[in-house]
C-alpha cells in the first residue's frame, strides 16, 4: 500500500497497514469516506432494492448491489400445493417445487375393494368407487335404491323403506312412514291436554310427551273466553287465570245492530263495562230510505201488490243502476263495498280531481265505467294490459248516489216474468204494437220460409205484448 510500517524493525511480513485512508465507499454513494487502509469503506446509506426471490428486502449497510450481495439466505416457508406442508428450500423466485413427502398408510375405500397402495404421495386422492355401497343401517335396512360407496365416517342417506310407526303423541299407527321419521310423524291431531291454567287446552298439532305444551317459564297467552258480567260477552283479553276478568276496561266486542225496518246494519263496539251498560247495541235511526221503502211496502199491500211489498224499493235500484251493474254487484259483493268506500272518500275530497284505480280485469272495468254516472263522474280506461285500469274525473255533478250500488243490488228484486195470463187478458186499445223495448243487442234479419210467415208474425207481436208489460211495469214502478 505504499505505507512505511510503523513497527520496530522486525524479521518477517508486515502486520496489516493500519493506516487511515480516505476513498470512494462500496455502494459508491459517497466518493471520500473515511476507512481503514486495506479494508473497504462503508457509508450508512441502506439499500432498499429487493432480494433475488423479490419477496424481501436488502436492508444491507453500503450494498454493492450485485447478484452475489443480493441472494436471499431465508427459508420459503410457503404452503405447498397438498395444502399440508411447507417449502423448506432457500427464498426463491416463482413457485415452488412439488411436495416430496410420501405416507407409508396406504388409501383405502369405505367398502375396501378400491385402494392405493403405499407409498402414496402426498395429495394423492382415492379414484372414486365404481361399488355400491353395502352396509347395513343401524335400524337395520338395507339400502331401497343402490348409493355410491362412501367413507366411513359419512353416515348414509336417510333410510326410506316404508314401515308402521306409532305417532308422536302416541294416539295412533301410522302406516306407510319412510323409516328415518318413525319416532317423529304427526298424526296432526290437536293435542288437548289442559294446561297449567285450568281453562284452556293445548292447541299444538301431535308433539312427544316429554316435549312440554307451554316452554319453561311460559304463560298461556290464549284468550280468556270467559263471559263479562256486565254485558256476557267473551274476554278477549290473553288468559289471567286464577284472577277475574277485569271489568273496568270496556268490552271490545262487535255486536250487530240494526234500525226498526230492517233496512240499514252496522257493526258497532259493545263498550260495557262495570259501571256502564252497553251502548253499542242502541237501534239505527231509520232515515229518509227507510220511510220510502215503508210508505211504499204500505202502497203495495193496498193494491194487493205482494211481490211489490217485498221489494219496496225496487224502482229507485232500477232507476239508478241498469240490470247488468246490480248483476255485477249480487255476485262480487265484498268487491263492491270496497269501490263505495273509496268513491266516497273520493266524493268527499273536493280537492281531488281524479280517482285512479288499480290494475284489475276487463269485467271490474266495465262495471266501473257503468257506475261513473251514477256518481256524476267520468271515466276513462288508461294504460295498456296488463296494468290497464280505470280514472274517473270530478265534475261540477259529482255526488253520492241516493242508494248505494250494494244496497240497490240487496233491495232490487229479479227481474219480473210476464205471466201468460197477463198477456192473454192485455187489450188491444192498452197494446201500441210500434212499442218496443231492446233487452238484448239487435241480431241481423234471417229470412224465413214463405209457409212459416204468418206463425213468425203471431209470436213477434206475443214477444212485443210481453215487452210492452213489462215496460209498463218498470215506468209505473213504485219508487
Amino acid at each position: 500500500c505504499d505505507h512505511p510500517c510503523p513497527a520496530p524493525c522486525h524479521a518477517g511480513e508486515c502486520p496489516p497497514c493500519a493506516a487511515a485512508v480516505r476513498k470512494p465507499c462500496r455502494c459508491g454513494a459517497e466518493t471520500a469516506a473515511s476507512a481503514v487502509c486495506g479494508q473497504p469503506a462503508l457509508c450508512d446509506r441502506v439499500c432498499a432494492l429487493k432480494r433475488l426471490c423479490r419477496r424481501h428486502r436488502c436492508n444491507a449497510t453500503c450494498c454493492p448491489g450485485d447478484a452475489a450481495h443480493h441472494a436471499c439466505p431465508l427459508t420459503c416457508n410457503r404452503l405447498l400445493a397438498c395444502k399440508q406442508h411447507r417449502c423448506t428450500a432457500t427464498c426463491h423466485a416463482g413457485p415452488c417445487a412439488p411436495c416430496q413427502t410420501t405416507s407409508s398408510v396406504a388409501l383405502v375405500c369405505g367398502c375396501g375393494r378400491t385402494r392405493v397402495e403405499a407409498p402414496v404421495a402426498c395429495g394423492a386422492s382415492l379414484p372414486a368407487c365404481r361399488f355400491a355401497c353395502e352396509r347395513v343401517r343401524a335400524c337395520g335396512h338395507y339400502s331401497v335404491a343402490a348409493h355410491e360407496c362412501h367413507a366411513a365416517d359419512t353416515a348414509c342417506p336417510p333410510c326410506a323403506v316404508l314401515v308402521t310407526t306409532p305417532c308422536m303423541c302416541g294416539a295412533r299407527e301410522l302406516r306407510s312412514i319412510p323409516c328415518y321419521r318413525a319416532g317423529g310423524a304427526s298424526c296432526g291431531r290437536i293435542c288437548g291436554r289442559l294446561l297449567a291454567c285450568g281453562g284452556h287446552t293445548c292447541q299444538r298439532s301431535c308433539h312427544r310427551p316429554d316435549d312440554m305444551c307451554l316452554a319453561p317459564g311460559a304463560s298461556c297467552q290464549q284468550r280468556c273466553g270467559k263471559p263479562r258480567k256486565a254485558c256476557g260477552h267473551a274476554c278477549i283479553l290473553p288468559c289471567h287465570s286464577p284472577a277475574m276478568c277485569s271489568e273496568a276496561l270496556p268490552c271490545a266486542a262487535k255486536v250487530d245492530v240494526a234500525c226498526a225496518c230492517g233496512r240499514l246494519t252496522a257493526q258497532r263496539t259493545c263498550d260495557a263495562t262495570s259501571v256502564a251498560p252497553s251502548t253499542g247495541a242502541a237501534p239505527l235511526e231509520c232515515d229518509e230510505l227507510c220511510r220510502v221503502a215503508e210508505r211504499n211496502r204500505r202502497v203495495a199491500l193496498a193494491l194487493g201488490l205482494s211481490e211489490r211489498a217485498d221489494a219496496p224499493l225496487d224502482g229507485l235500484a232500477r232507476m239508478r243502476y241498469s240490470d247488468a251493474v246490480l248483476q255485477f254487484a249480487r255476485a262480487h259483493s265484498a268487491w263492491v263495498r270496497d269501490i263505495e268506500a273509496q268513491l266516497a272518500a273520493f266524493v268527499g275530497d273536493r280537492a281531488r280531481a281524479a280517482l285512479n284505480f288499480p290494475p284489475m280485469r276487463p269485467r271490474q272495468r266495465a262495471f266501473l265505467h257503468a257506475l261513473a254516472p251514477a256518481y256524476g263522474c267520468s271515466s276513462r280506461s288508461v294504460d295498456r294490459e296488463p296494468v290497464r285500469s280505470v280514472c274517473w274525473a270530478r265534475t261540477p255533478h259529482t255526488t253520492l248516489p241516493s242508494i248505494a250500488p250494494s244496497a240497490a243490488a240487496r233491495y232490487a228484486r229479479p227481474p219480473a216474468v210476464v205471466c201468460s195470463d197477463r198477456v192473454l187478458a192485455a187489450e188491444e186499445a192498452d197494446f201500441d204494437d210500434a212499442a218496443s223495448h231492446i233487452f238484448e243487442p239487435a241480431q241481423p234479419p234471417v229470412p224465413a220460409p214463405a209457409s212459416a210467415s204468418a206463425s213468425a208474425s203471431a209470436a213477434d207481436r206475443q214477444r212485443r205484448k210481453i215487452d210492452f208489460l213489462a215496460i209498463s211495469d218498470l215506468r209505473h214502478g213504485l219508487t
